[in-house]
C-alpha cells in the first residue's frame, strides 16, 4: 500500500468541482500507487501511473421506476465511462455484481466485498423479551414499502389484533403530491398514537431501539445491499423483508419474507412475531447470519485484492517502460 493515504471532505457543492479540477493535479503531484473511488465512480480522468479502484454499490437507476429513458441513458453512459477508467471494479453484493455484468461491459468481473453492521455502539446483551413496538429504519421512500407498513398497523389495530406501536427512524418527511397515500396514512397513525416518528437519533439510541424491537419491518423493493436488515440481525432483532434484489442474499433463512406491496402479508408477519419462540428462532438465525459479515473481513479482502492487483499492475508498468 502507498505510504500516503489522503482523505478530503468537502460539502456537496464543492465535491464534483474538486474531483474534476483539483484532484487530477493532486494525483499528479503526489503520485499515489493506488487511487480508490469508493462512492460509485465520478472518476475524472484515466490515471496510467496508479491502480484505479472503483466501488460501484448498485445500478438501481436502471431498475427502479421514476427514471426517464434520457436519464437512464445518461446514467449508463456515465457509469460505463467510469468502469472503462477503472482497473479494478468492486461491488457490495452478488446481486449487484450480476446487474453490473448484465448492464455494462467490464474488462473483468467485479469483485464482491460485502458491507457489515454500521451501528457501532456496543451490543450489551441480546434482549429476547422485547418491548411492545416494531421498527422501520431508513428513508421515507415508496420503494421501501413505508405506506404498506403503516397501513398494516392501522389495519391490525383497527381489527383489535395488535396493541404494539410502530417506530420510524430516519428523517421525517411528507410528500408534496396531492392526496399522497403515505401522507394520509401517516397522519392517521400519528393521530391514533400508533406511529412514533423519531427522526434522526444518536447511534447509541438507534442501537437500543433496534435491539429492543419485536421486529424490523423492511419490505423494500430495491436494494444494493440492505444495511438495516444486517444491523437488525446484529442486534438480535427479527427481520421481516422481501426476497427482492439483494435482501434474500443477505438474510437467507433468518427472516420472514413478504411481497412488496402486500399489506396483508406484512400484517400476518407482525402477528407471527407476537410468538416468543418464533422471535427467538429468528434472532438466533440472524445472529449466526450476521457473523458472516465483519469490517475486519471486508478490509482484509480489500487489501488482499489491492496487493494482488498491484503485482499485476507493476508488471504491466515495467513491460510498458521496457
Amino acid at each position: 500500500m502507498p505510504d500516503f493515504i489522503g482523505l478530503k471532505k468537502f460539502k456537496t457543492f464543492f465535491r464534483k468541482n474538486w474531483k474534476m479540477k483539483a484532484f487530477s493535479g493532486m494525483a499528479e503531484r503526489l503520485r499515489p500507487e493506488v487511487i480508490h473511488f469508493p462512492c460509485n465512480g465520478d472518476i475524472p480522468a484515466r490515471y496510467d501511473n496508479a491502480l484505479v479502484v472503483m466501488t460501484l454499490n448498485d445500478v438501481l437507476p436502471l431498475e427502479m421506476e421514476g427514471f426517464s429513458p434520457e436519464e437512464r441513458s445518461a446514467y449508463r453512459m456515465k457509469v460505463q465511462q467510469d468502469i472503462d477508467r477503472a482497473d479494478v471494479l468492486v461491488t457490495i453484493s452478488e446481486y449487484s455484481k450480476k446487474q453490473i455484468l448484465k448492464n455494462f461491459k467490464c474488462k473483468k468481473e467485479p469483485v464482491v466485498i460485502s458491507c457489515a453492521n454500521t451501528v457501532m455502539s456496543p451490543v450489551k446483551e441480546i434482549n429476547y423479551k422485547k418491548e411492545d413496538y416494531f421498527i422501520y429504519v431508513g428513508g421515507y421512500s415508496s420503494r421501501k414499502g413505508i405506506d404498506d407498513i403503516v397501513e398494516a398497523f392501522l389495519y391490525l389495530q383497527g381489527e383489535q389484533k395488535l396493541k404494539d406501536k410502530l417506530v420510524f427512524v430516519g428523517v421525517k418527511q411528507r410528500f408534496s403530491t396531492k392526496g399522497n397515500k403515505f401522507n394520509r396514512l401517516a397522519e392517521e397513525a400519528v393521530g391514533k398514537g400508533i406511529l412514533d416518528e423519531k427522526g434522526y437519533v444518536s447511534e447509541e439510541t438507534l442501537g437500543d431501539l433496534i435491539g429492543n424491537a419485536k421486529g424490523l419491518i423492511y419490505p423494500s423493493r430495491y436494494e444494493g445491499f440492505g444495511l438495516p436488515v444486517l444491523e437488525a440481525m446484529h442486534r438480535g432483532c427479527p427481520v421481516v423483508t422481501t426476497r427482492y434484489t439483494s435482501l434474500s442474499e443477505i438474510c437467507a433463512d433468518a427472516a420472514i419474507y413478504v411481497e412488496h406491496g402486500n399489506m396483508r402479508q406484512i400484517a400476518d408477519a407482525v402477528l407471527k412475531l407476537q410468538d416468543e419462540n418464533t422471535r427467538k428462532e429468528l434472532i438466533d438465525k440472524g445472529i449466526a447470519r450476521d457473523a458472516r459479515y465483519s469490517w475486519e473481513k471486508s478490509a482484509s479482502d480489500f487489501l488482499d485484492l489491492i496487493d494482488s492487483e498491484m503485482r499485476g499492475f507493476n508488471s504491466r508498468s515495467r513491460n510498458q517502460v521496457g
